[in-house]
């Protein structure tokens, strides 16, 4: 079985960043269980109305050119979005204070092998989807 790298604070971060998005929408935000494809489910009046999956990362939103995420993580929450219907978005915070959100099935760029290489963990490396950073709706600007 594979490491889980997330710790308490990384947890924490996620959540105030959920409970913002969630305020700012009007919604009420669940963190989903450990290992669950996505981060956070929104509901209104009980009824789920849209997931998340949020990051937060140490970089600059103007560090790189293209957002790069897991092809597995994409396809996972694509097949959210197929089987209910329902808004799947990936919320990204940066490094800056920068937060910016897509929609999972807007078009990407490009598609690489990538992914982390600082932990030695050669299973790091993956398929990777790339967008654009123009493609992401900013919602705060540092």
């Amino acid at each position: 079985m594979r490491p889980i790298y997330e710790t308490e604070e990384d947890l924490e971060k996620e959540e105030r960043l959920a409970l913002a998005f969630a305020q700012k929408y009007g919604a009420e935000a669940h963190k989903l269980p450990a290992l669950y494809p996505l981060d956070y489910s929104y509901t209104k009046d009980g009824s789920v109305v849209a997931f998340i999956e949020i990051k937060i990362r140490t970089n600059s939103f103007a560090a790189y050119p293209t957002y790069m995420i897991s092809l597995s993580k994409i396809t996972s929450a694509r097949n959210i979005h197929i089987t209910t219907g329902l808004p799947v978005l990936l919320a990204v915070k940066w490094g800056c204070g920068t937060v910016g959100f897509i929609d999972v099935n807007a078009p990407f760029e490009n598609l690489t092998m990538g992914g982390r290489t600082d932990r030695n963990d050669e299973a790091d490396i993956e398929p990777v989807v790339h967008w654009n950073m123009e493609a992401f709706t900013i919602v705060h600007q540092a």
